[in-house]
């Protein structure tokens, strides 16, 4: 199988505005399987969802991968916080915890949100 690609919350809204490249990358991670989602996105992705888009949004969900979150993982996303604050960078809890589950499980990280530029995550390519 093909390295999993966690989808963030903001490239789902592009794959859903059909905004390319980043949507061309969700359709990718889709079609070869390789699409990925953790629990923090998918109360986003739920909490936006509109009643008419509900059930192909979660079939979607449903259809990716779940990379799980454990107690731990929300110290290491705060040590990275904490690292990245030291260097005067300040970057939202939950792209900070979106991020390290990207790098814990090896995943590429497919995203269209400027935070995520402060940590080493591995980015899909093409696009």
């Amino acid at each position: 199988m093909a390295k999993l690609n966690l989808i963030d919350t903001s490239a789902w809204i592009a794959f859903f505005k059909n905004d390319d490249p980043v949507a061309s990358l969700v359709d990718a991670a889709l079609a070869d399987g390789s699409a990925a989602v953790c629990g923090l996105i998918e109360l986003e992705l739920r909490a936006g969802i509109r009643p008419e888009e509900r059930d192909p949004v979660l079939a979607l969900i449903d259809a990716a991968h779940r990379l799980p979150t454990e107690e731990i993982d929300y110290a290491r996303a705060g040590d990275l916080l904490a690292e990245l604050r030291r260097n005067g960078v300040t970057v939202p809890s939950t792209d900070g915890l979106i991020a390290h589950l990207a790098i814990k499980y090896d995943a590429s990280l497919i995203e269209k949100d400027r935070h995520f530029q402060h940590f080493a995550v591995s980015r899909p390519r093409g696009g």
